[in-house]
């Protein structure tokens, strides 16, 4: 991605990202069945890895130099620092940590959040417009050591902006473009190209190198990208490098962009989850508070509680609720709450509401605990005041079976319902192309 300084609405950025992130939480929380362990896995770890960045605020932009071995990678580090801090040369394959060089005082939590160890920390460095820039000097990409590319593969998506080092000789490196250049391109993280070494080429030779460059970052998705010359050594062709990260940071938009980056990859990869112009329908919750309520028998007590009215006596009519009864009703639900969603969403609603045998279990609970109302014994000769108590009696039997179902449903199947469909709003929402430009 080409690094884009032009302002974003600083705190309206801000807000944006956190809502935004927020909306992630929840998706990841009600949509888990529907994504699949590894992609969950991953966007989970995106998700906290954005709100750690946003919560250190964007007063700093984190610079990260990459490269393979004899980039020159800390050399450029000491150059632009101005300090002869990162070891050069031959001895630079041995190092296996991160250095830092902080334009700042108050950097160290982000130092620790990046994991920097505080005997690697420059800090307080000042001048040349550099103010709030904390540029970190990588292990080689290519090491041979196993933790040294783990320390690379960590703290890279954790860059507000990559700096990719290459040289002459290995500029075409098939893991530098196949394993983080695309990888760059796809997550549209802020990145720039240096090709550092050109005072060991001509002119004619550096230009040559830097458009073949060129082609391949297209090639991996970075055509927008422009390959910077220089030589870290001499110092010549620096000065562009310099102005670009003077802008970067004056911008104070890089951070918010990277977060950007990663939340808009994040969302193309639940795209698929999300079938558009369908909006998600709750069904009627009375109508299924109603039908349990037949389905356990208490339209038969309230007839009873209709005719004590008369006799002065109700028989005992026991509630309860067949597992096949409840298993059709709750299919219905989920049939129809999944109505026109792509098929991964019958599985989220259905692991979000209660199973069988628990609303089974709760709903008879519900009903075996409450106090129904007693039916007033009225003469046979007042005729319209029984007639009135025979219905008072009927329907206060229902309402009061229905509250006690609703008091299991509510929770149980009416709340966690809303939850998924407010989930799928929200990611309908995120994976909206124009909900990240």
């Amino acid at each position: 991605m080409s690094v884009q300084f032009t302002a974003v609405g600083d705190a309206g950025d801000q807000r944006y990202l956190h809502d935004a992130l927020l909306r992630f939480k929840g998706v990841l929380q009600w949509a888990r069945p529907a994504i699949g362990k590894e992609d969950h896995e991953a966007i989970s770890a995106t998700v906290r890895r954005c709100d750690d960045r946003l919560a250190r605020g964007v007063d700093h932009t984190v610079v990260a130099l990459a490269g393979g071995t004899g980039s020159g990678k800390s050399t450029l580090f000491n150059r632009i620092s101005g300090k002869r801090f990162s070891i050069e040369g031959v001895a630079r394959p041995t190092t296996s940590e991160v250095s830092a060089a902080a334009w700042s005082h108050e950097a160290d939590a982000l130092l620790e959040w990046l994991g920097v160890e505080p005997q690697r920390r420059l800090t307080g460095l000042s001048g040349s417009g550099l103010d709030g820039l904390v540029l970190l000097d990588l292990p080689d990409h290519d090491s041979i050591s196993d933790h040294n590319r783990g320390v690379v593969e960590r703290v890279l998506p954790m860059a507000d902006l990559l700096v990719w080092v290459v040289d002459p000789q290995k500029y075409a490196d098939y893991a530098l473009h196949e394993r983080f250049l695309k990888d760059a391109a796809r997550t549209q993280q802020p990145s720039v190209v240096v090709l550092n070494h050109t005072d060991r080429l001509t002119t004619q030779q550096s230009w040559e190198v830097a458009k073949d460059l060129q082609r391949l970052l297209s090639i991996d998705g970075l055509e927008d990208l422009a390959v910077i010359p220089l030589s870290a050594r001499t110092g010549e062709g620096t000065e562009v490098l310099m102005e670009r990260l003077t802008t970067a940071v004056g911008s104070r938009t890089v951070a918010a962009e990277a977060v950007r980056g990663d939340l808009a990859d994040a969302s193309r990869t639940l795209a698929g989850l999300i079938e558009p112009g369908v909006e998600p329908r709750i069904p009627d919750g009375d109508a299924l508070i109603a039908s349990i309520a037949q389905a356990a028998g208490v339209l038969d007590k309230a007839e009873e509680a209709r005719r004590a009215v008369e006799t002065g006596r109700a028989q005992d009519i026991r509630l309860s609720l067949s597992d096949a009864a409840l298993d059709k009703r709750r299919r219905e639900w989920i049939a129809y709450a999944t109505d026109g969603l792509p098929q991964p969403w019958v599985t989220v609603v259905d692991h979000a509401i209660d199973a069988v045998a628990q609303l089974r279990e709760d709903l008879e609970g519900s009903l075996a605990t409450i106090s129904w109302p007693k039916p007033e014994q009225v003469p046979a000769w007042r005729f319209l005041k029984r007639a009135r108590a025979r219905r008072r009696a009927y329907h206060d039997t229902v309402d009061t079976g229905r509250r006690a179902i609703a008091a299991v449903i509510g929770p149980n199947v009416l709340t966690p319902t809303r939850a998924v469909h407010d989930a799928y709003r929200a990611l309908a929402d995120l994976v909206r192309p124009e909900a990240w430009k």
